[in-house]
């Protein structure tokens, strides 16, 4: 089946609004929602996990690890001297392992220079003692480095078979992602310790491939789902299979910044997977959660690009509805997370917040 394609073309547009039964575009209303910001004065903030009710982790990109313990902020000391908090790099993901009450590990990605002054994304954990470091583990480091700045991706999923995925983007070496001996435009399944599964598709750490800057991860109803920056146009969302090719640079549906021209050979290639869908224009999505209602799944994007919330229902791994909120309420949506019964927000600027959201209200 095609993917489904959300657009702004007027012509369809009025189509759309003749025929509501086949439109998958909901009314751009603003739900009545009271916002509760609970901290103010992050410095581009790029996620947040709570280890309970009374602890909370932020990761900011300029390398500080915060804690808030009941509300008080606690700079962590971090045991690496290696961040490279420069142009999209710095401290990454936060996740808690689906055992994390029983071992206390925390993991963390960032990206990591060495002493050439190239970077990559790595993947580490850590534990938390007295409110402090302790366990510091180096579990994994993408492989080769890079000269430029951009597209880490670095985003972190468990599933429930004891395996770790970590997102890595394609640094702006875009050839690199069609190519299974290196790391880079994809996503990588590890065990937890950061060893290689015995069953991965290519002898490596490598899950799936074509992948261009993957912002957003998650493990779902027994699948893992995705999102990708696209260029202009063209930001994905898949549903991650082991082992198969997600296109980025040989297909795509955005196009290059430069000359405006197609990307790659066009939007379909025999043996590369489409997308379940797809935004033209570009959201610059970052930051995914996800539940399950009844026979339907609904999932929260955030876009940094719109400075909105998106919210997709799905159905049988198809999207039924987009649902577009809070534009330009918040500011620039860098991460989405659910804890209890509610969804919270991270803002990527230089003040940036962490807003909490009734999910009843959403729902």
């Amino acid at each position: 089946m095609a993917p489904i394609k959300k657009t702004t073309n007027r012509t369809l547009f009025i189509i759309f609004l003749l025929s509501a039964l086949v439109s998958l575009q909901s009314p751009g209303a603003e739900v009545q929602v009271k916002p509760e910001i609970l901290i103010n004065n992050l410095n581009h903030p790029w996620s947040v996990v709570f280890l309970d009710d009374k602890q909370l982790l932020i990761s900011e990109r300029n390398g500080d690890l915060l804690l808030f313990d009941e509300g008080k902020k606690i700079i962590l000391d971090l045991p690496i001297v290696d961040i490279y908090a420069t142009g999209q790099g710095g401290l990454l993901d936060l996740a808690l392992p689906p055992n994390h009450k029983k071992t206390g590990w925390i993991y963390l990605s960032y990206s990591q220079t060495n002493d050439d002054f190239r970077s990559t994304t790595a993947l580490t954990r850590f534990q938390l003692k007295n409110n402090q470091i302790t366990n510091w583990q180096l579990l994994y480091v993408a492989k080769p480095y890079s000269g430029n700045s951009q597209h880490f991706g670095g985003r972190i999923a468990f599933d429930k078979l004891g395996f770790v995925y970590l997102s890595v983007g394609d640094r702006g070496n875009r050839h690199f992602a069609q190519k299974t001996t290196n790391d880079i435009g994809k996503i990588l399944r590890l065990n937890l310790d950061g060893s290689i599964p015995s069953n991965n598709p290519f002898n490596n750490a490598i899950y799936s491939y074509g992948h261009r800057n993957p912002q957003g991860l998650i493990y779902l109803d027994n699948h893992l789902i995705a999102h990708e920056h696209g260029p202009r146009g063209g930001d994905e969302l898949n549903i991650v299979q082991k082992g198969v090719n997600y296109g980025w640079p040989v297909i795509s549906y955005g196009k290059e910044y430069i000359s405006g021209r197609q990307v790659g050979i066009g939007t379909h290639k025999e043996s590369m997977a489409q997308p379940k869908y797809y935004w033209t224009p570009s959201i610059a999505p970052s930051g995914l959660a996800g539940l399950r209602k009844n026979e339907k799944i609904i999932l929260f994007v955030g876009s940094l690009k719109f400075k909105e919330l998106v919210q997709l229902t799905l159905k049988k791994q198809q999207v039924l509805n987009e649902r577009k909120l809070f534009n330009n309420r918040f500011g620039r949506i860098r991460d989405v997370k659910i804890y209890k019964n509610y969804l919270y927000l991270l803002t990527d600027s230089s003040n940036g917040q962490l807003i909490k959201i009734s999910l009843g209200a959403l729902l």
